[in-house]
């Protein structure tokens, strides 16, 4: 088919969470024939442009690869869409501001579009763009991978209190939200810390083997995988405990994923961490009285042989010594002391099991 450089071309666009698309037609005859597509996947940052925006940038997209068709005719965009608003605003963004000059060498003609025409053809395109995961980001990936037990933390603090979100999710897709707040300050690191260690223990409490933990703290990650060095006596301790924790899993994985992966457990952080009541639905909001690596404080057990070895030994079992004067010697020790509930009193110590027994002279051993 001839190209007349003196044709109008049509151009149609199409956006949706993840891709844009466009479509480049003649028509011929009242026929539309479309002469290219293009079509792309948003990154980070774009995906978060307001849809409006989107469309600009489609434009934008289509005019830097179909250059040669965009400099050579009048370009008519076909949208539903206040684009030539948008573009022209004075309190527009930089970036539009930068998209409204790169366009403006261009002929370019907004007209309403009035039937579905080749915008089926650039919403298909879209639809087509994002199927499947090979058109994911390697971070995209890695989250929806099937087969393991999941697990997203994220920790905040504010001035009024700390709290960390969980997202724990089972093979099948159940999930349980868990919201948790602190009674004691905490820093940032040790909130990402927290987060870990309190969702390894609800992982560990429903039997998961295979896990597979994502959190946006490079710092633990790092501190897991050893690529960074510890240096502060807090955060060793605590990544020692998420090691030991780990030894309950057959497998784990801890990987770093961005603040736009996760957050849904930093909504579930910042709820923990603000005073908030009255929450309904299945979001669980606990509190957390303790620090997961506070040493318990404990009574050393003596289980040496002391001067009451041989008297309890006696009392208990009845067994002596071969020397027959020290046996003697230790029977007459003994009449002073009695075993109550495992433990030896002497006979003269108030107790109220001691009352129901005959007292003795009091004999110093």
């Amino acid at each position: 088919m001839r190209h007349d450089l003196k044709e109008t071309l049509q151009l149609y666009l199409a956006v949706s969470d993840r891709t844009l698309g466009a479509v480049l037609v003649k028509n011929h005859e009242g026929n539309q024939h479309p002469n290219f597509y293009i079509s792309r996947v948003l990154k980070d940052a774009e995906r978060r442009y307001p849809n409006a925006e989107k469309f600009a940038y489609g434009l934008v997209m289509a005019s830097q690869k179909l250059r040669y068709y965009f400099q050579s005719r009048t370009v008519q965009v076909v949208t539903d869409q206040p684009l030539k608003k948008i573009l022209t605003r004075p309190e527009a963004s930089g970036r539009v501001v930068a998209w409204s000059i790169e366009l403006g060498e261009f002929d370019l003609e907004y007209v309403p579009r009035t039937s579905i025409k080749a915008q089926a053809l650039a919403d298909f395109m879209v639809e087509c763009t994002f199927s499947g995961t090979q058109d994911l980001t390697p971070e995209e990936q890695l989250i929806q991978t099937p087969g393991k037990w999941k697990l997203f933390v994220d920790g905040s603090v504010s001035w009024k209190k700390c709290g960390v979100g969980l997202i724990f999710s089972s093979p099948e897709g159940f999930e349980i939200c868990q919201a948790i707040r602190f009674n004691f300050p905490l820093t940032s690191n040790e909130t990402e810390y927290e987060a870990l260690l309190l969702g390894m223990e609800l992982a560990r409490s429903l039997e998961a083997k295979h896990l597979r933990a994502f959190s946006d703290s490079m710092l633990v990650v790092k501190h897991f995988s050893r690529d960074y060095e510890q240096r502060d006596l807090r955060t060793k301790e605590y990544n020692t405990k998420v090691k030991n924790a780990s030894l309950s899993f057959e497998t784990l994985e801890l990987s770093q994923i961005g603040r736009e992966n996760n957050s849904r457990v930093d909504a579930l952080s910042k709820i923990a961490s603000d005073e908030i009541h009255g929450l309904t639905g299945s979001i669980y909001l606990t509190d957390a009285k303790t620090h997961s690596i506070e040493k318990k404080e404990c009574l050393e057990i003596y289980q040496g042989t002391d001067w009451m070895t041989p008297i309890r030994n006696f009392l208990e079992k009845g067994i002596l010594p071969l020397d027959r004067r020290e046996a003697l010697k230790i029977k007459y020790r003994a009449s002073s002391y009695t075993i109550v509930n495992g433990r030896m009193y002497r006979r003269s110590v108030s107790h109220p099991l001691l009352r129901c027994l005959n007292t003795k002279s009091n004999i110093k051993p």
